[in-house]
């Protein structure tokens, strides 16, 4: 890991620890979701870094980032995962800028919720920790959410494709 990649983490990491104590009392809970994909967003800035180098000697190419609607648009109650798919988005964007001249894209994939499970689990996994008398979340607003999940796409329907 180099010096970059540590402030970011530390500043990251500092922000979370900032967040106000009136969304959430037990901040531990934002890293437990946050850290495998953290890991996963210098882990792809890595392998796109060996990538960019081959295209830009290539002098074209393109360049596919998956990330998530989460980093395009903001949802109440996931902020720890969008958080690091908005690092997605920016990575994306900056590269988008620096490679250009030299003839590479660079583009985002971004579904939206697919019924695989991953969606389910989240909105489980937060009643874990939820607490109506330390937080200021309601109840009732987690609730209405949840009822968006019957609305995801099949996975199949993309498999056909």
């Amino acid at each position: 890991m180099n010096v970059i990649e540590q402030e970011l983490i530390i500043m990251t990491l500092m922000y979370l620890l900032q967040m106000p104590r009136s969304i959430k009392e037990d901040r531990s809970e934002y890293f437990r979701p946050i850290q495998g994909n953290l890991r996963s967003v210098f882990t792809t800035l890595e392998s796109v870094q060996f990538t960019a180098r081959k295209l830009v000697k290539k002098g074209k190419g393109k360049i596919v980032f998956l990330s998530s609607m989460a980093g395009i648009i903001t949802t109440p109650y996931i902020g720890p995962y969008a958080a690091t798919k908005h690092a997605i988005e920016g990575m994306a964007l900056t590269l988008k800028d620096e490679l250009k001249e030299y003839g590479v894209q660079v583009a985002t994939i971004n579904p939206g919720a697919y019924n695989t499970g991953f969606n389910d689990r989240a909105a489980e996994e937060k009643w874990e920790w939820f607490d109506e008398e330390k937080n200021f979340t309601r109840a009732e607003g987690m609730k209405k959410q949840e009822k968006g999940l019957k609305n995801q796409f099949d996975p199949e329907d993309m498999i056909e494709r």
